[in-house]
């Protein structure tokens, strides 16, 4: 009865019938104002709208009051409620549609109002840390200019260098990693991946690896080279320990990482291929590297060496690349990647065959020439077999490295005395004893390193690098080429050569073809193989083993004349030897021609063994000894000779014996 009620209560209600009319109204507005802008809708034709839209509502009105009344509880009438959206047009979209568009309109809105808000905010961040960048650099370059006025007023007046004390050290420090470390927003998609972890491609180290966080910029490197020499020289090489300003740093954990850092930043200046260094800076740098790993300097750099604290720990970071892991970053295989991508681009040069040592420029050659020669004299000081083992698997892998480093440097390595022998040959040796199981096993091409330089960017194998280096080389070492018999090494020389028959059992077959091409297979992963070319400018090195001219150069001083005589011989000629030589002089003058032609006229039916008395008389013993037909004295001689029957065999090597008598 309640639901009956109030059914009915709602279809009679008065404010539903006035919504409604209110509704129709509004419509009938809003369809003039279309046909005024339309400008061809009649009246006639806006009456029977006027009249189809009273009749909609009245039969929407009817029909929701019918479906009230049939409604038999109150959860069918709340339904009905509920699916009731009010009179509708199939021209026009229902109200719930029109709130769903509503709605995404609302959220579209908030959508570009909080990106626009992350834009701004990202932009705000960006340029403050421009800004930030900037005022320090300026403030770091007023401090620097200040420093060197300073130091030039007390040198003037004669009162020596100025050393600034630590504290000041300590804040410049700081303010350059500050400097130099590069923000999320400058590093590339790769950058970022490297950062986040290494990576799996071990071609990927030597491109951006130890720069991925760092800005190396060109003003960045005048910055560094002002740092070392206004306020971490002065201090690390004082004579007053208070002055140090590395001490304090080794005390302290933060210090220690600002340590690390900063050998980094200088690192990363002094070997890393995509920075370009001038002169200036790169002489400073090298001051710098030969005071903290405590090498004796040569003759143009006068540098101290800095206390033992700090060199061990210097040591102990920039050398800590004893294996062949390309995950972490030293001296040792930023030098190895200056010299495999810093000279001419690629380890292998594509002009190489044709301009030979022109193929590299003299500027990336005198780059080289300077870190290889500061890590040469670190690894010979040191005195460590480990890291002249080290450095013979790493360098003498580069490929051509006898043209990307000069000749001087070349020539003081393969040069020595009896007394002091050539620092090539104190290297291989130390190679050899460090890895003596390995060179037994016939495994030296796991000793040698690989995954920085892959045959399809370099076609030449690491293997088949070091024996174009060791050939190269040793062909130039008077300890081993044999040029002067007074300096030749006998020990070095078969030590070497014995290295050599190890490695040439291991190169690729057509290293040394007869061919102008050889090919090895690679592979890609799985059971797929491609084929690479091998470069012919190696293969071209490895040959001069073969040379003539040197194996006669080798030979010649292998054979000792006093040993075997040769003189004293030569002196007791008789007629027959005369004769001989007569024969040889005649043959050497003769053509091939003639000699083919009087081969041809000698009679083949008459052999030796028919005209020879002392030839008849061995081949009639030995038939009578192999057919048992001989006298008594032939049989006593084959006495261990078996029984002849069927099914035995002779022991042939009695009668060889019985023959040598």
């Amino acid at each position: 009865l309640a639901l009956a009620m109030f059914a009915e209560e709602l279809g009679g209600s008065a404010a539903r019938k006035r919504q409604e009319q209110a509704r129709a109204r509004r419509r009938q507005l809003k369809q003039k104002k279309q046909e005024k802008k339309a400008g061809a809708p009649t009246s006639a034709t806006r009456s029977n709208a006027q009249a189809t839209n009273v009749s909609e509502t009245s039969d929407s009105v009817t029909s929701d009051f019918s479906s009230l009344q049939a409604a038999p509880n109150a959860k069918s009438v709340s339904k009905a409620l509920i699916s009731d959206g009010g009179p509708t047009s199939s021209s026009q979209p229902s109200a719930v549609a029109l709130a769903l568009q509503e709605r995404k309109k609302r959220n579209q809105q908030k959508l570009l109002c909080t990106s626009a808000i992350k834009i701004q905010s990202c932009f705000r961040r960006y340029r403050s840390n421009i800004q930030l960048h900037k005022r320090e650099g300026d403030l770091f370059d007023k401090r620097m200019s200040d420093l060197v006025t300073l130091r030039s007023i007390l040198e003037q007046a004669g009162k020596g260098d100025y050393v600034p004390p630590p504290a000041t050290s300590s804040a410049l420090a700081t303010q350059m990693l500050f400097l130099a470390h590069r923000a999320p927003h400058q590093r590339n998609e790769i950058q970022q991946q490297t950062v986040r972890g290494p990576s799996d491609d071990g071609n990927r180290g030597f491109a951006s690896g130890i720069n991925d966080m760092l800005v190396l910029s060109q003003e960045n490197g005048d910055r560094v080279a002002s740092l070392i020499n206004c306020v971490l020289l002065p201090g690390l090489l004082s004579d007053d320990d208070n002055m140090d300003p590395f001490l304090p740093w080794m005390q302290s954990e933060s210090g220690r990482l600002r340590v690390e850092r900063l050998l980094r930043l200088v690192l990363a200046y002094w070997a890393d291929p995509q920075v370009t260094v001038p002169d200036k800076t790169a002489t400073t740098i090298e001051h710098f590297f030969r005071a903290v790993l405590g090498v004796p300097a040569r003759e143009e750099c006068k540098t101290k060496k800095a206390r033992n604290i700090v060199v061990q720990f210097c040591r102990k970071y920039l050398l800590k690349d004893r294996t062949c892991d390309f995950s972490s970053f030293g001296i040792v295989q930023m030098t190895r990647t200056l010299l495999l991508y810093g000279t001419a681009g690629s380890p292998l040069p594509p002009n190489a065959e044709k301009l030979r040592e022109k193929c590299v420029s003299s500027q990336d050659r005198a780059r080289a020439v300077r870190a290889f020669t500061l890590l040469l004299d670190t690894v010979m000081g040191l005195s460590d077999e480990s890291l002249q083992s080290q450095f013979v698997s790493f360098f003498l892998t580069v490929p051509l490295l006898t043209w990307k480093v000069s000749s001087p440097i070349i020539s003081e390595m393969t040069s020595g005395t009896l007394e002091t022998p050539p620092s090539f040959v104190v290297l291989l040796r130390a190679f050899i004893e460090q890895n003596r199981t390995a060179l037994s096993l016939g495994q030296l091409v796991t000793l040698l390193p690989s995954r920085d330089v892959p045959l399809t960017t370099c076609p030449a194998p690491g293997i088949l690098c070091l024996l174009a280096n060791l050939v190269q080389m040793g062909q130039l070492c008077t300890h081993l080429n044999g040029s002067d018999v007074s300096k030749l090494d006998f020990d070095s020389a078969s030590m070497y050569f014995n290295l050599l028959s190890t490695v040439i059992d291991v190169v690729p077959l057509g290293a040394f073809s007869s061919r102008q091409s050889a090919v090895e297979w690679v592979s890609l992963g799985g059971t797929h193989h491609t084929p690479i070319v091998l470069s012919s400018v190696v293969i071209d090195q490895c040959k001069t083993l073969v040379l003539d001219s040197y194996v006669r150069q080798l030979f010649r001083c292998a054979i000792d004349d006093e040993a075997f005589k040769t003189d004293d011989i030569l002196e007791l000629k008789n007629e027959k030897d005369l004769k001989h030589e007569k024969e040889l002089l005649d043959i050497g003058t003769a053509s091939a021609a003639s000699l083919a032609a009087k081969e041809a006229m000698i009679d083949r039916s008459k052999s030796f063994w028919q005209t020879s008395k002392w030839a008849k008389k061995l081949s009639q013993s030995v038939t009578s000894l192999l057919s048992g037909d001989s006298s008594k004295g032939s049989d006593q001689r084959r006495g261990n000779i078996g029984p002849k029957g069927s099914g035995k065999l002779l022991n042939t090597s009695s009668v060889s014996r019985h023959l040598a008598r």
